[in-house]
C-alpha cells in the first residue's frame, strides 16, 4: 500500500502563505539591521564587498560573479570573495536576445541569433579566458540558456562556474503570482518604513538587542519583531488602498503612521533590552 500526504485546503494554504509573509517580513526586518546602507545603485555592494568595506551583500548574480572575476583578474591569485545563490530562494535568469520589427539588416541579425544560441556562442558565456571556444579577454561569467550546454561534462574543465546547473537544481523557486503578484509595490514601501526610514532606532535596539542576556534578549526580539502592522492582510488591506489613493497625502500618512509605529517598538524593544534582566 501507498500512502498518500492529505491535499492541503485553501484554509491551510491561507494560513501558510500569511505565516510565510510574516516571516519574510521578520528577516527583512533583521536584514536592515545588519545593513551598512542601502543603494539606489545595484553594482555598489558587491563592489564593496570586493574592497574590504562590507562583509557581505545582496546583488545579482552575475553582478556578483563579474566583481569576483574583476578580483580574480587584478589580484592573480586565489579568490577572496565569492558569489552564492541560495538555494530554492533565488530565481536564475538568462539575457534575452530578439529581432527588431522592421530591422534593415534581417539577414544579419538572425545569423547573429542563431550565433549566439549555438554552442559556440554559447561557450562564450561562461568558458574561461584562454580556454577552447572561450573569450579571448573577459570571462562573462553568465549563465548560458541552452540545456544541452551543461551536459557536456568534457566542457566542465573550461567553464567558470562548473558547479552551477540550473537545470539540475533541487530546490526550486515557484512564484505564485496569485499569492503575491499585487503586492510588488506595497513590498517595497512595507522595506522603506520598516528598515530604511526607521534605520537608526533599528540599528540601535538591535545592537541593544545582541548585548542583553536572557530572558531579555528574547522578550526584546518579540518585540522588534512584531510586524503586525504590515502582515499579509494590512498589505492587501489598508496598505494597498493607501497606496493606490489618488490622493498623495493618503501614502505620505500612511508612511508617517507606519514609521512611527515601528520606531515606538524599536524603542520598546530598546528598552526591554537595557532594563533589568527577568
Amino acid at each position: 500500500m501507498v500512502a498518500l500526504a492529505p491535499a492541503v485546503g485553501p484554509a491551510a494554504t491561507a494560513a501558510a502563505v500569511r505565516a510565510g509573509w510574516t516571516d519574510a517580513m521578520r528577516l527583512i526586518q533583521l536584514e536592515g539591521a545588519n545593513a551598512r546602507y542601502f543603494t539606489e545603485t545595484s553594482q555598489k555592494p558587491p563592489i564593496d564587498v570586493a574592497d574590504g568595506n562590507c562583509a557581505a551583500g545582496m546583488c545579482i548574480d552575475f553582478y556578483g560573479r563579474e566583481q569576483q572575476e574583476a578580483v580574480r583578474r587584478r589580484t592573480q591569485g586565489p579568490d577572496r570573495i565569492g558569489y552564492a545563490s541560495p538555494p530554492g530562494g533565488s530565481a536564475y535568469s538568462v539575457d534575452p536576445i530578439a529581432l527588431l520589427r522592421g530591422a534593415p539588416h534581417r539577414a544579419v541579425a538572425v545569423a547573429f541569433i542563431e550565433f549566439v544560441l549555438s554552442l559556440d556562442g554559447q561557450r562564450l558565456w561562461n568558458f574561461r579566458t584562454g580556454t577552447p571556444g572561450g573569450p579571448r579577454q573577459f570571462a562573462l561569467r553568465r549563465l548560458p540558456v541552452r540545456r544541452d550546454f551543461y551536459a557536456r561534462a568534457d566542457w566542465a574543465q573550461y567553464r567558470s562556474d562548473p558547479e552551477v546547473d540550473p537545470y539540475s537544481q533541487r530546490d526550486i523557486l515557484v512564484h505564485h503570482d496569485e499569492w503575491t503578484g499585487r503586492l510588488f509595490g506595497p513590498l517595497i514601501f512595507i522595506v522603506r518604513v520598516m528598515t530604511e526610514d526607521t534605520h537608526p532606532e533599528l540599528v540601535s535596539a538591535w545592537r541593544a538587542i545582541i548585548a542583553a542576556p536572557e530572558p531579555a534578549r528574547s522578550r526584546a526580539l518579540a518585540a522588534l519583531q512584531d510586524v503586525s502592522a504590515v502582515d499579509y492582510d494590512q498589505a492587501l488591506g489598508r496598505i494597498t488602498k493607501g497606496l493606490r489613493s489618488k490622493n498623495l497625502v493618503d501614502a505620505v500618512s500612511l508612511a508617517r503612521d507606519l514609521g512611527k509605529t515601528f520606531r515606538e517598538n524599536y524603542a520598546r524593544a530598546e528598552r526591554i533590552a537595557r532594563g533589568p534582566p527577568g
